[in-house]
């Protein structure tokens, strides 16, 4: 078997190190109307498993997501869901097909909501704004220094 290309992410505020993904995301599918937020779906990491495995137990897919840099708000402390004594850090989204409860992830350093998870559901969905690829952060930042 050959070794994956592993692809790794931070954070777009303060540029953490948030995730490493054999997944290259650009190339992932996004939410899409109703979900206006064009999130792009990313398959959880602790849900995926290889559906033809033949033993007893399950075996992980040759591809995989490491959550590195990002914290599930757990608490509500960050003001999303009431303060302590809150829904757990969950949040309830007004959507035009309904509610959705989503579990927020943070980024680790600067609290900025980078993901979240929606109960029921086997994704992880990554906001555009909260993340950039590696080697796009370090190109931008090579032009910076040039100009």
């Amino acid at each position: 078997m050959t070794t994956p290309q592993v692809h790794t992410y931070h954070c777009t505020s303060c540029t953490v190190f948030l995730l490493a993904s054999t997944y290259n995301f650009s190339t992932l599918p996004v939410r899409s109307s109703p979900g206006l937020d064009s999130a792009t779906i990313i398959p959880f990491p602790s849900l995926v498993t290889n559906p033809n495995s033949s033993s007893s137990h399950s075996e992980p897919t040759a591809d995989f997501t490491v959550l590195l840099g990002l914290v599930k708000d757990r608490d509500g402390s960050h003001g999303t869901s009431g303060g302590p004594g809150g829904s757990g850090g969950k949040v309830i989204v007004a959507r035009e097909d309904g509610f959705e409860k989503r579990a927020l992830y943070r980024c680790g350093r600067c609290k900025v909501v980078v993901a979240y998870a929606v109960e029921g559901k086997g994704w992880l969905y990554l906001l555009p704004e909260g993340w950039v690829e590696t080697g796009r952060m370090e190109r931008e930042a090579g032009e910076r220094r040039e100009e």
